[in-house]
């Protein structure tokens, strides 16, 4: 059997609420962590628009780099990415969170057995983030020695910064994972067991998350991560040149001296005449009497004929020797005639079946003069055709 963190479609518990009073709970603390979790999911849009990049990366690329090992390692994270999206974990904590009513000092909350499984399906997220980042670090290596040999080092480069992004973001939201794994397991001890328990008698939930993970770069220090509200514009926020170009020309303006300004304006006027007079066509002047006598020229020219070249008719005697009807069945059964392409030579053959044809209705195989006269007259015809 799959290990329960592992499965993809892991079966809820069967939900009962429970009541307890306000002093005996601290319901505050329970939704300010949940609240914390939640604002955390914000700061994952910029993994989601780098999943979208990577995507469409690895699309572009699957032409040229079908065999590449930095191509395939880029199609693993991007399909442990799609996996995190369909995990929705976010949704998770908000139905946590909508478990809990408090009415007239009593507090209804979700059974142990929930958050049980909302911890089951973190230690599975934190896992599959731990996939995307030592299968982006692995394709990183392979798109860097790319760079280094300088072959088609070009989107190599793009795609590298892209799987770069994503390590180090995976990283962070490890650290966070950790983080909410650590503060909704505090918390479970003060909640009550409602029915049947959920959890296997063999499975333990380990108390401290990142331990469990055992990963060595855990308590490395990380820089802070830039965090915007609006990750739409940080994008064109960059493509500001023209702004810098503007305030190269004022300071530029400044120091050139005023009379140096005015003569330069003045050339600047007398170059752009120029550059209009040297560029302006004024053309030639073109009287209608030359368009009525090229449009007679054309009509007095008549259009040249085609010669068709004459058949030789020495190679058609043999087929012009018909003296009975054994020698038009041995015409059926010849496959080729040289002067005759595969075309003309299955008209004749189709002719020719259908002069048997009217042969054996008619019960004469002998031909007369005027039977042979037509006959050879009509293979004239169907082999000039």
């Amino acid at each position: 059997m799959e290990i329960l963190w592992n499965q993809i479609n892991l079966q809820r518990p069967p939900y009962r609420s429970w009541d307890v009073s306000v002093t005996e709970f601290d319901s505050k603390r329970f939704i300010d962590s949940i609240d914390k979790i939640l604002s955390d999911f914000k700061t994952f849009q910029v993994l989601h628009a780098e999943a979208a990049l990577l995507s469409r990366l690895i699309y572009r690329m699957k032409s040229k780099f079908r065999s590449d090992k930095g191509l395939k390692h880029m199609e693993k994270v991007n399909r442990a990415l799609l996996n995190y999206l369909n995990m929705a974990m976010e949704r998770e904590y908000e139905l946590l969170k909508e478990y809990i009513e408090i009415n007239n000092g009593i507090i209804s909350l979700p059974p142990r057995q929930t958050l049980e499984y909302v911890l089951v399906r973190t230690q599975g997220f934190a896992k599959l983030m731990c996939r995307v980042e030592s299968t982006a670090s692995i394709a990183g290596n392979f798109l860097k020695s790319r760079l280094c040999i300088g072959q088609s080092w070009t989107v190599a480069m793009i795609a590298y910064a892209v799987i770069s992004r994503i390590w180090i973001l995976s990283r962070h939201v490890i650290k966070k994972s950790c983080n909410w794994y650590n503060s909704i397991f505090d918390h479970m001890k003060n909640f009550k067991t409602v029915g049947i328990s959920w959890l296997p008698d063999n499975y333990i939930l380990p108390e401290n998350l990142a331990e469990w993970l055992d990963l060595p770069w855990f308590n490395e220090d990380m820089e802070k991560l830039p965090i915007k509200e609006n990750w739409d514009k940080s994008i064109f926020s960059l493509m500001k040149a023209n702004d810098a170009d503007e305030e190269d020309l004022n300071i530029a303006n400044d120091t050139i001296p005023k009379n140096l300004t005015a003569i330069s304006e003045d050339v600047n006027c007398q170059n752009d005449m120029d550059s209009v007079q040297m560029d302006m066509d004024l053309g030639q002047p073109i009287s209608r009497l030359a368009f009525e006598e090229t449009n007679q020229e054309e009509k007095r020219k008549k259009p040249v004929k085609v010669k068709k070249k004459k058949r030789n008719p020495k190679k058609f005697e043999k087929l012009l020797q018909v003296e009975s009807e054994a020698d038009l069945v041995t015409l059926l059964k010849i496959d080729s005639f040289p002067g005759l392409d595969k075309l003309q030579l299955n008209i004749l053959q189709k002719q020719i079946k259908k002069l048997l044809l009217k042969l054996t209705e008619k019960n004469t195989r002998n031909l007369d003069e005027e039977m042979l006269k037509k006959i050879r007259k009509g293979i004239k015809k169907w082999t000039s055709s």
